[in-house]
């Protein structure tokens, strides 16, 4: 799950666009969940499981990229033509798919 990336770990991204290109970066730093939708009703979300989302700080080839938003819960996330993952395993499925 993103949300328990810590300083240093891996991450991998996919950026889909013309010449597909895999790369490693590091995580720089992980932001706290925080709801996905600014809306908040304690009655309406009593019971139920609020999506949360994280924003991520990489560090690839000396270049910082931040990535907003990304889902707390997931392994894998695809935004536009860029997909970044947490574990090699699942990247490798992405990758797959697209051949």
């Amino acid at each position: 799950m993103f949300s328990t990336l810590r300083q240093g770990a891996v991450i991998y991204i996919l950026d889909k666009s013309s010449e597909p290109t895999l790369k490693t970066g590091y995580v720089e730093s992980v932001s706290i969940p925080r709801p996905m939708y600014k809306t908040f009703n304690p009655a309406a979300s009593f019971g139920t499981n609020m999506q949360t989302i994280v924003d991520i700080s990489v560090r690839v080839d000396n270049n910082k990229i931040d990535f907003e938003g990304v889902p707390s819960t997931f392994t894998i996330h695809s935004n536009g033509n860029t997909v970044i993952s947490e574990t090699k395993e699942a990247m490798i499925q992405e990758v797959d798919s697209m051949l």
